[in-house]
């Protein structure tokens, strides 16, 4: 009961007032909150990587989203670990596809004829120069030999041996070299 006493009455076991001094506690506590601030406890969102292509052919999801032959921008999004593939045509969008992370095994063995080339994907993590600074050459060279690209995504199409599916993998370079592969499934015909 003295214990008890003694607690309700701000002191400790020893009889000596538990909080010496408000203002040693109150600072403890600016200190605290100031250094959680400063960590930055709030990460950083996981960067979208974009690009646009044409679709050479119709292809379907198995929700049923139809995208017609033509030209997308698409971007890849990451959301706590899941992976969607994003068709937009005037910056809206027209379907999404989520992924599958594949592991080191992920075999090909069923892919027959890529539908698009490699398509070289920017990062939202990326800064883009103006457009003056786009355009101008430094050297004279044409643009394509002046870029130094850093291809840390890229995005990949196949169609299955059997004709049925669109596979897109979008692969990208994680820290030490590693690749993360990620498949997302469009059909080629309406089911």
């Amino acid at each position: 009961m003295a214990i008890l006493a003694m607690l309700e009455h701000g002191q400790d076991a020893r009889g000596t007032s538990s909080l010496r001094d408000e203002g040693d506690f109150m600072g403890s506590i600016c200190l605290i909150l100031g250094m959680l601030m400063a960590s930055g406890s709030a990460p950083a969102p996981a960067p979208t990587f974009s690009a646009s292509i044409r679709l050479p052919v119709d292809l379907y999801s198995a929700d049923g989203t139809h995208l017609e032959k033509g030209e997308y921008a698409v971007q890849v999004k990451q959301d706590n670990s899941q992976y969607s593939l994003v068709f937009l045509q005037d910056d809206q969008p027209k379907g999404t596809v989520k992924g599958q992370v594949l592991g080191e095994d992920a075999g090909d063995d069923d892919l027959s004829i890529p539908l698009i080339g490699t398509q070289f994907l920017r990062s939202s993590a990326d800064p883009v120069g103006s457009e003056a600074e786009r355009h101008f050459s430094k050297t004279g060279l044409p643009q394509y030999q002046e870029e130094k690209r850093d291809w840390k995504a890229t995005l990949r199409v196949y169609s299955t041996s059997d004709q049925k599916e669109a596979l897109w993998f979008f692969e990208e370079r994680q820290s030490a070299g590693n690749w993360l592969h990620v498949r997302f499934k469009l059909l080629l015909n309406p089911k």
